[in-house]
């Protein structure tokens, strides 16, 4: 098999790897090309041949060409399930394959012919890849985030559950947060915790004498923040005060969260496959900022893992720091800020939009907002107005019929003069011609309001780039990268 994909699908034309290789390559030419620019040993060859191979045939059996743009994050979990539970493999082995493949797409990735690295969240999962859990999508992250504000049943469990999507924290860690944990000046959590992994789903947490006290630390996006310094507040909590309580009362352990996790499947209607523990937002939060474009190390520090690449001189390793906190900040806070948005659209407006087309702005939004975090509001207001097109087609079906009247006050007009963006000369955002059946002004007073509960969220500095900011056109709803770049 090997031979004959090799012979298929491998270019020999000379030139740069980027004008040879590309989405539609194999990922066997994707390695016989990075091949020639490696001097391996026979053994390391041969590993990756075969590691190559198991991947080529998992795709092959699921009827999936085995060529690069197939081989997504979803896909890479697929295969890591498949390799533990069909094919019974040792963690050491799949340990492996995911950095064959992980080196494979780096070199790609780094030579700009790839713009993530599906197998970077898994790699840096590595030490972790013996707990049962899968991965969860952005719609189930929306979905989850909507329940625990919603679900009487689930409300006590939202600022631990939304702790563990922000931030991957293990559970022995979320159990023994303290009060103290949280710092308003570094903006984040200071923790320390074990150098070992807990079983995610044991009842106890065993705590092996050998084990190392770690010191580590996680921003957190700034609306989360805020509420956690509220539940302070609301609790009356101090200093050593445990910082979460499961719902008897009791400071938080690892039994209860893993009841949490399984009263939120149960909420969810999760069943079998669907079931996740709380290791899933461990996983989820790493792979979120492989999708992005977080990089490896900066996942790693979150994670709270040993990072070879900051040995050296102290200011060195202080400046790597302060990138990886950026970097991963960031990151929460295009996560939290969608979530919210999308939150808000649904709940209080009834609007939807694709969260799959959401998925595929994020990589461009977070290299975009790492140069200027006015990116991510200006995402928002694309969010809101990809919303109200979306309804204002809704209703336009459901009339199936013109219902402009001589007049009356149009709805795209609220929504222009209530929009900073829109209500600015050459704005040219292309008004729909059809009024709302019933009252023609509720939309316009359903943005209005979405863009005052929106401001409510912001600190001062944010509240003057989302009156400042401007795209010098928008027609048609064009995408927001669109808009001009940011310096």
């Amino acid at each position: 098999m090997d031979g004959q994909l090799s012979n298929k699908y491998i270019s020999t034309t000379p030139g740069k790897i980027k004008d040879r290789i590309n989405g539609k390559s194999t990922v066997r030419a994707a390695f016989e090309t990075m091949k020639d620019t490696r001097s391996w040993a026979k053994n390391t060859l041969s590993t990756y041949n075969n590691n190559v191979s198991v991947l080529e045939d998992f795709m092959l059996e699921n009827n999936i060409e085995p060529i690069i743009e197939n081989i997504d994050f979803e896909l890479v979990h697929q295969w890591i399930k498949h390799l533990r539970e069909k094919k019974h493999e040792k963690s050491k082995t799949i340990k492996n394959r995911i950095a064959t493949l992980s080196s494979i797409f780096s070199f790609f990735k780094n030579n700009g012919v790839l713009g993530a690295n599906p197998f970077l969240a898994v790699k840096v999962l590595a030490t972790d890849v013996g707990h049962h859990s899968r991965v969860l999508n952005l719609t189930e992250v929306v979905e989850i985030y909507t329940a625990v504000k919603t679900e009487p049943e689930l409300m006590l469990m939202e600022i631990p559950i939304n702790l563990g999507l922000f931030t991957g924290l293990r559970n022995v860690t979320l159990c023994k947060l303290t009060t103290d944990s949280i710092t308003n000046v570094e903006k984040g959590l200071q923790y320390g915790e074990l150098d070992g992994e807990e079983e995610e789903d044991s009842e106890e947490v065993n705590e092996l004498n050998t084990s190392k006290n770690k010191k580590g630390f996680i921003p957190l996006p700034p609306i989360f923040l805020k509420k956690i310094n509220q539940y302070i507040e609301d609790q009356n909590l101090k200093g050593q005060n445990a910082l979460f309580y499961g719902i008897q009362g009791k400071p938080l352990a690892n039994k209860q969260l893993n009841h949490m996790v399984k009263k939120l499947c149960d909420v969810m209607q999760w069943e079998n496959d669907k079931r996740i523990t709380p290791y899933a937002f461990r996983y989820t939060f790493s792979t979120m900022l492989g999708k992005m474009g977080v990089s490896d190390d900066a996942i790693r520090f979150g994670l709270g893992h040993s990072i070879e690449a900051t040995k050296g001189s102290l200011g060195r390793y202080l400046r790597l720091e302060t990138r990886y906190i950026k970097e991963i900040r960031i990151g929460q806070t295009i996560l939290e800020e969608v979530l919210e948005t999308l939150f808000m659209l649904q709940e209080h407006h009834l609007m939807n939009v694709d969260i799959e087309k959401i998925c595929e702005e994020l990589p461009d939004l977070y290299q975009r907002a790492f140069k200027n975090e006015q990116s991510i509001t200006q995402f928002k207001y694309y969010l809101i107005e990809l919303a109200h097109k979306n309804k204002q087609m809704e209703l336009m079906n459901r009339q199936s019929q013109p219902a402009m009247q001589q007049g009356a006050f149009q709805p795209t007009q609220a929504f222009q003069q209530s929009n900073p963006f829109v209500n600015q000369p050459g704005y040219g955002y292309a008004a729909n011609p059809y009024t709302l059946q019933a009252d023609p002004n509720m939309l316009a007073m359903m943005m209005q309001q979405l863009y005052q509960m929106m401001q409510m969220n912001m600190n001062p500095q944010q509240q003057g780039m989302f009156h400042s900011a401007r795209p010098t056109s928008h027609p048609s709803m064009q995408l927001y990268h669109t808009f001009p770049p940011v310096s």
